[in-house]
Formats: C-alpha cells, structure tokens, sequence
C-alpha cells in the first residue's frame, strides 16, 4: 500500500489540508523529495521544503547554512561573484588561468 502526501487547498489566508496528514510520519525526508518529482543528488529537505543545496541561498551546501547578503551559492558553497575567479559574474564561469576576476568580469580594466 503506498500512500501520498495530502493535498494543500490555499483559501485566503487559511491553508488547510485534506487527506491521510499521518502519512507524512512513514516517510524520511528524502523520500518526500523524491515523491515531487524533482529529487537529484544534491536535493535535501530543509524546513519540509525540498530544495537544491548545490544553488539555495538560504541552504548553501546544508540546511540553514545561510550566505551573506553580497554572496550567492554555487555548487554548495557561498562565493563572491564579483571577485571568484572560479564563478566570476556567475556560477560555474571561470576565469582562464593568468586572468583576475574584478567586478564579475574576467581581465576587468
């Protein structure tokens, strides 16, 4: 017998929820991830949200590892765009070797 997760109705400001809400207790977090549909290696669930803590800001790397205002997470780690020569303007844009990353761009001046 497999059971699924209760449907969510949203009516105003009142979220109610209808079905089997016990199910939740048999399931382990990751099989809640999988059952959405998006579930890869590096999707986790935080706070009953199943995210990717490769990219979320608010999980970098781990649940409620939060990064700083001016960073941004690439590849689970919280990194400076403007001067990461390994993710420089974006995630994964690398700078070639003897090139310096300045303000997000590689050879800035």
């Amino acid at each position: 017998m497999t059971l699924s997760p209760p449907e969510q109705r949203t009516t105003g400001d009142d979220t109610s929820y209808s079905g089997p809400v016990m199910s939740f207790v048999l399931w382990t977090n990751e099989e809640i991830c999988k059952s959405q549909g998006t579930y890869n290696s590096t999707m986790s669930c935080c706070s009953n949200k199943c995210v990717d803590v490769a990219y979320d800001n608010d999980n970098c790397g781990a649940c409620k590892n939060k990064c700083t205002f001016t960073q941004t997470c690439c590849r689970g780690e919280c990194v400076y765009l403007a001067y990461d020569k390994r993710h420089c303007g974006e995630c994964n844009h690398s700078c070639l070797v003897d090139e310096f990353c300045v303000y997000g761009l590689c050879n800035y001046a």
